[in-house]
């Protein structure tokens, strides 16, 4: 998959006869899971619109709302003066550690796994995994594990 200005998210198209036994919207809420894929993103477009924002977050398989699930994320930081572009593969979650008290979306808290300062042009093979309450990815062979507790269903 290319992702790029029409081609940025993937989409389940239906389950006519029953052979899709995995459908991402709802496996993502699974105690456990592994997710599989190979990406190349459109550095060009991504870079054109880093020109206007400084973070620009694409999600190559996921959930809407708070966009849990796997992304490409390109954002721009400034170290002595000198502005630079980054690109990273993250897994991306939303936790409340309180909701089973609360409820309280206040304390909702953004959480993710990822691969931070890769180069531009690459290809991405990527292996996330849910398992033992923590997420592990792994990115063209570079590995970050994070755990998780109260992952919220919005």
């Amino acid at each position: 998959m290319k992702l790029n200005q029409d081609n940025s998210y993937v989409f389940l198209n239906g389950n006519k006869h029953g052979l899709i036994k995995w459908e991402s919207k709802d496996s993502m809420l699974a105690e456990e899971f592994t997710i599989l894929a190979e990406f190349t993103p459109d550095y060009d477009k991504m870079d054109e619109l880093l020109e206007d924002r400084d973070v620009v977050q694409q999600v190559v398989l996921g959930r809407n709302g708070k966009h849990m699930g796997l992304c490409f994320i390109g954002y721009k930081a400034s170290f002595n003066g000198v502005s630079k572009k980054y690109y990273k593969v993250s897994y991306e979650w939303w936790q409340n550690p309180e909701w089973e008290k609360t409820q309280d979306p206040n304390l909702d808290q953004p959480k993710d796994v990822f691969i931070d300062n890769l180069e531009r042009g690459l290809t991405f093979k990527v292996h996330v995994q849910k398992k033992d309450n923590k997420f592990f990815i792994d990115v063209n062979g570079q590995t970050s594990i994070n755990e998780y507790d109260s992952i919220i269903d919005y």
